[in-house]
């Protein structure tokens, strides 16, 4: 027998390293993930106008996770007034020269706080101190930057399985089910703080299952100190623009579950949407994994459960700058026409893009009753700043300037209306994008972009051609409906009794030409007599709701407004209206509209709808205008 002895000081080096040594970071506590601070000064407390600064930001992993630079993204938000120049979103991924993406680290022993990394803002995209206008001498504006990175957190905990639901087995049990909480999170914004065991009987004849079916309760909230956005699976620059998020997925994270290495089937759909910051979901084991013999068990046991939870999530800092005048006599600030001096500055009423800017401490002529001056060759030019310093932002400007949008931008056209202003801050903004009714990126500092205006369907183009032929049954009786009223009123004579037949299909007690709405009656019509199974009712939310609940049960499907793409002849495209509004795809109640997709050309769709202007009528519309409003919560695919 060979005997090796190790050495005493070795020996206590491998106790060392197996039991984690002195330095061993648990880096699966905590609430942070990637966290942002600009440098110190960068940018500077005091800067000159017209003179470019320095502009810097720390990135640091305080979580559990390693990041890539393709992950993640860092924004500059400023006032238009006071700065200029500048790089947002900044994507680290292009900025770094490797050929493999380089990674932010979480917590180890090397980086027991997260490694922190740096990034400036290049040289020919400074930030550029703009020149100072109206009587403030040294006015002081914020600089907000904010990280948005996609994050994971991975949970698992010990639980017990509880196989004596009615309490029939009167042998002592190893282990009793209880409920497992955790606090101080897991190395992440967003945590599991709790998960609850259920154990139901199952026999299933047919499969040949007497067992008992575990069910964990999990509770998820957002513990950390930022905003979270959406799962992963969006596209991260659009997502961190809060632009392009499904109303279904906004605040939601992406969930897997494992029962050791079994995986669990959750609902609803993966996905768990966080309301106030908490959210709930329901996991089990699938029917054909109960045929395991370990399900079949009299005795409680334990397993692991392990969750994956995958998400987007955003944070902000903010820095102070003060703006010093350069002293000295200014040359041109005094426009060659008449009228007293005031504080505006104007921006050329004719650019697409900004080009020029009229001083603002010059004599100006107002020759209209709104924010419009003239210069002495006629020129006009449309308000930009207020005498105190007040900028007008890029929201407040598109939205009643809309030909002032920049192309990259075109799709906030079909979205903002004068009522749009920056009088949002961050968690009112979470509230009301959820109903596409605010958005980020168009406002200074901490403000946001929004709206308390209901949104509403466009009208679309009316169709004056001849419909498409052809669709299949629902399409076909659809057509017939629009032929029949050709542009007759519900009131009309020839045509009463036909909408006193869709009330009827829809089970609604009331009379044609009564003023009661019929559009979802004539839906129940159409579907019913083209020999689909459908949940015939006298509103749009009932029946798109027992669809939706009962996916499988009737000829259609219900579908979110994300998956508009898909959407094909025959389904029913479905939006809020009035106070239905806001709506989502799982919260659907009060005033709708559906319509009847007759044809599709590309991204354009004709649609054929009841009750519209009192008639039967088809309109074109396009999916891009669908997807981009906020009135559109889902279709029946048909």
């Amino acid at each position: 027998m060979r005997i090796i002895l190790i050495p005493a000081f070795l020996a206590l080096l491998l106790l060392t390293a197996c039991s984690g040594g002195p330095g061993a970071v648990d880096r699966y506590v905590g609430t942070d993930g990637l966290t942002v601070e600009f440098a110190e000064n960068a940018p500077p407390e005091v800067v000159y106008e017209e003179t470019a600064f320095p502009a810097r930001v720390l990135v640091r992993n305080a979580g559990a996770q390693d990041v890539r630079y393709d992950r993640f993204l860092i924004t500059f938000s400023t006032d238009p007034l006071y700065i200029g120049g500048g790089i947002s979103p900044y994507l680290p991924s292009e900025r770094d020269p490797s050929p493999t993406p380089k990674t932010v680290r979480g917590k180890s022993s090397g980086f027991p706080a997260g490694e922190l990394v740096s990034f400036s803002m290049p040289l020919d995209s400074a930030f550029t101190a703009n020149r100072v206008v109206g009587q403030r001498e040294r006015p002081e504006t914020t600089i907000t930057a904010g990280i948005c990175y996609a994050y994971a957190t991975h949970y698992s905990a010990s639980v017990c399985v509880d196989t004596n639901a009615y309490q029939e087995n009167l042998r002592a049990q190893p282990c009793q089910a209880e409920e497992v909480t955790s606090a101080g999170g897991q190395g992440a914004p967003v945590a599991v703080t709790s998960v609850k065991v259920q154990g139901f009987p199952v026999i299933d004849r047919d499969l040949g299952i007497e067992a008992t079916r575990p069910y964990f309760t999990i509770m998820i909230e957002d513990v950390g100190l930022g905003q979270l956005v959406g799962p992963d699976t969006l596209e991260l620059e659009r997502a961190c623009l809060l632009q392009g998020i499904p109303k279904e997925q906004l605040g939601a994270v992406r969930i897997q579950a494992f029962l050791v290495n079994t995986p669990l089937e959750c609902q609803p759909d993966g996905f768990v949407r966080l309301v106030a910051g908490k959210g709930e979901v329901r996991c089990t084991v699938s029917q054909n994994d109960l045929a395991d013999p370990l399900y079949a068990s009299s005795q409680n046991y334990r397993s692991t459960l392990t969750l994956n939870l995958s998400y987007v999530y955003k944070s902000a800092t903010e820095a102070t700058v003060a703006i010093e005048r350069v002293p000295g006599e200014r040359a041109g600030e005094v426009l060659p026409v008449g009228g007293r001096v005031t504080g505006y500055e104007y921006i050329r009423e004719s650019a697409t893009v900004p080009q020029a800017t009229l001083p603002g401490t010059g004599e100006v002529q107002l020759t209209t009753t709104g924010p419009v001056v003239t210069d002495a060759t006629g020129t006009e030019w449309r308000l930009l700043a207020t005498p105190d310093g007040n900028a007008v932002s890029s929201c407040e400007l598109y939205a009643n300037n809309p030909d002032l949008i920049p192309e990259g931008r075109g799709q906030l056209r079909d979205i903002l209306t004068p009522a749009w202003s920056c009088a949002c801050g961050q968690a009112r903004c979470v509230t009301l994008s959820r109903s596409g009714q605010c958005l980020a990126g168009l406002c200074p500092g901490s403000t946001y972009c929004c709206t308390d205006e209901k949104p509403t369907a466009p009208e679309g183009e009316a169709v004056t051609a001849p419909l498409p032929a052809g669709g299949g049954p629902v399409v076909e009786v659809a057509r017939a409906e629009y032929e029949f009223f050709a542009g007759q009123s519900e009131c009309d004579t020839d045509v009463r009794d036909r909408v006193n037949a869709y009330f009827e299909a829809g089970n609604c007690p009331t009379n044609s030409c009564s003023g009661t709405p019929w559009s979802a009656a004539f839906i129940s019509y159409v579907m019913t007599q083209a020999s689909e199974s459908f949940p015939a009712a006298c509103a749009h939310s009932t029946y798109f709701t027992k669809i939706r609940n009962s996916q499988g049960q009737y000829g259609c499907e219900a579908k979110p407004i994300s998956q508009i793409d898909s959407i094909q002849v025959g389904d029913v495209l479905c939006n809020c209206r009035g106070s239905g509004c806001p709506a989502t795809f799982e919260g659907v109640s009060g005033d709708g509209h559906c319509d009847v997709v007759a044809g599709r050309d590309s991204d354009t769709l004709t649609l054929i709808g009841g009750n519209v202007g009192d008639t039967v009528s088809a309109r074109s519309l396009t999916i891009s205008t669908v997807r981009s409003n906020a009135a559109y919560y889902g279709f029946l695919s048909c």
